[in-house]
Formats: structure tokens, sequence, C-alpha cells
């Protein structure tokens, strides 16, 4: 651990001196993170027992109301318990906003724990940060701030710190916990259109100096995530969802995203822009999403068991 914190520190501090951009800076993690916690005997480890971030927001609140509907996918994927980190300033009123978020009262297998990932310790006191150390096997962060127009400084706090927050913990004792990052297809950009990348994270990137604040927030996070496995031994996974689209059988749909307020304008206007029709938008139902989330976290948690 820190030898390996040592290595980082110095690429580091080379790094900044190269002038290299923010971005890429962050992708180098801090001096003196700890290595991962060792694996115990597969038998120890059956229920899985998840921490999510970014419950309350349009993937995470479906990725709760899948498991609420659907008792037999989580028995399926083992999961004994499912811990929800939201910004609040107590649990009742964690409690109460993820209740709002799922829909209706909340089962004993599924917890609200008042927190905050772009503050130090995700937000907790210590002893709910040492509680959830010793049971949380699974992290799936899927909290971000998404924003098309601000710049990497306005996104950098929640996205990027946010993450190495949840990386920090992801690596803490006694027991080993899996994390799976859910990035985006906004990572990829300069890559070429045509090619099908392998989910495994990027460790290099191509010319961000073009891309949006939160592409390049998402390009880091995954680069963070790559550099813990390399020097700390972390065990992780990746998703990338495009554009999230409406549920199949509700309709519930995510009215903050450009998506919305691009159909929103021209509903308003009705002109539409002109488009190559060679252009298309591809929208994939929040549900199958959810689903595919939560089956290649457990996936990966259980084969890096």
């Amino acid at each position: 651990g820190a030898a390996a914190g040592a290595a980082v520190a110095q690429k580091t501090a080379a790094a900044a001196m190269q002038g290299m951009p923010l971005w890429e800076q962050d992708a180098l993690l801090p001096v003196g993170l700890p290595a991962a916690a060792k694996a115990a005997p597969p038998s120890a480890q059956a229920a899985v027992v998840v921490l999510l971030t970014g419950a309350t927001g349009f993937l995470g609140r479906h990725i709760c109301r899948l498991l609420v509907a659907r008792p037999e996918l989580r028995a399926r994927l083992q999961i004994a318990r499912m811990v929800c980190l939201v910004r609040a300033g107590d649990a009742a009123v964690a409690t109460a906003r993820l209740a709002a978020a799922v829909g209706g009262p909340l089962p004993a297998w599924l917890q609200a724990e008042p927190g905050d990932i772009a503050v130090a310790n995700l937000g907790l006191s210590e002893a709910a940060y040492n509680h959830l150390s010793c049971s949380v096997t699974l992290i799936i962060h899927a909290a971000a701030r998404v924003h098309s127009s601000l710049p990497y400084p306005k996104l950098r706090l929640p996205n990027v710190l946010g993450t190495l927050n949840v990386i920090q913990f992801a690596l803490s004792q006694p027991i080993p916990k899996h994390l799976h990052l859910v990035s985006s297809t906004n990572a990829m950009h300069g890559f070429p259109l045509s090619s099908s990348p392998a989910e495994t994270f990027m460790s290099s990137a191509a010319d961000l100096h073009g891309a949006s604040g939160y592409a390049q927030t998402k390009w880091a996070s995954e680069a963070m995530v790559h550099t813990a496995q390399t020097h700390c031994n972390l065990s992780a996974s990746i998703s990338r969802p495009g554009l999230i689209g409406p549920h199949r059988e509700t309709g519930d749909f995510n009215m903050d995203d450009w998506f919305s307020h691009l159909v929103g304008a021209v509903w308003r206007s009705q002109c539409a822009p002109l488009q190559d029709e060679s252009v298309r938008i591809h929208l994939l139902p929040v549900d199958a999403v959810a689903e595919a989330v939560l089956t290649l976290a457990c996936a990966a948690a259980t084969a890096a068991a």
C-alpha cells in the first residue's frame, strides 16, 4: 500500500510538471490509499449487501423499484440488503426521500443512510462508516451530476472527488468489497463511433479538450478506478449506459436530461432542427438499464469473490 501510494504520488507530481489537464491529473490517485481487503472464503460471502449511490436519481430509483417489484430477481442475485446513500440531514429525511423515489414504504431490506459522496467519509458518522465497512460487499456507484454545459471544475467535486471517496470506502477494511462504476458512453469521447470497446476501464484518453465537462469527469472517474485496480488491487467492474429512455411499462421519463428538454422545445415551438437522416438517437429503457446494471454488478462481484 505505502509503496504503491508513493509511486502514484510521484506520477502525480510529474504530471503536474508536464502541464497535464486537470482530468488526467485526477486520474492519478493521491498518496496513502491502502490495499484492498483480502477475499474471504466463498461460503462467507453468499449474501450480498449493496451500497447504492444515486438512489434518488433517475436510474437509481429504478434500480430500487425493480428490486421491490421483483423479489425473485433479488433472490436470484442473492441481495440480502441494500443501503442507499441519500443526501439528507438525518435518517428520517433520508428515509422520506428514498420512499418518495421508490413510490411507497420501504421494505425491511431497503435502507436509507444520510450521507454525501462529495464529503469525506461519504458524509457518514464514524460509527456509520465503520458499520458499513464491516457489512457492505458490493458498491454500485450510480451518483453523478449530469450537466451538458458546465465545465470540468464545476462538476469535479460530485463526479470525480465523489468517486475518489467511494474508492476509499471500497478499499476499507475489514472485508473485501467490489465496486461497480456506472459510467457513461460520454467517457468514449473522441473514439470512433464504429468502435465497440470492451466494458473495461479506460487506461488512456482520446483528446478530451473538446469534450463536455461531464464527459471529462466520467473519463477521470474510470481512470481513477483503473489506477486503484492497478495499485491497490481494487476489485471493480463497469457499465456504460448511453441515453436512458422511459420505462417500458410506466412511461416514467427523466424530465431533466437534454433529450427531454429538446423534445419539450420542439413541442412548444412546433419547430424541429434539421438533421442528417443518418444520425440516430438511441434510447435504452430505464428498466432494462436497471436490470443490466444489477446483473452485471452482482455477477462481477461473485466472480471476484
